[in-house]
């Protein structure tokens, strides 16, 4: 990780916070059989976490410079849209089950 990473890292969250939305629709949409329900939480849902990204991708940006969190880790895991390791515990969860 570096200061370059950190910069690159948090002008790609802030880039890619509009992302969050429709996953957020999409991760929501099996949740219950209401469909309708269902798309607006989702849209809620990623409104919230686009918000969230954009706040953290800034933050990174700002303090590019600075080790902050330790050794310039991420703050957020990357997005899956664009994380080719596939891993499960970066991906979202709908809020019910």
């Amino acid at each position: 990780w570096g200061p370059l990473v950190k910069l690159a890292r948090g002008g790609s969250n802030m880039l890619g916070a509009i992302f969050e939305i429709p996953l957020g629709v999409k991760t929501q949409k099996a949740a219950t059989e209401d469909v309708v329900t269902n798309y607006f939480v989702g849209l809620g849902v990623g409104t919230l976490r686009g918000f969230q990204r954009f706040g953290v991708g800034a933050f990174e940006v700002v303090t590019c410079l600075f080790p902050i969190p330790s050794n310039y880790q991420p703050i957020l895991p990357t997005l899956w849209y664009f994380d080719r390791r596939e891993n499960p515990e970066f991906k979202y969860r709908p809020l019910r089950d």
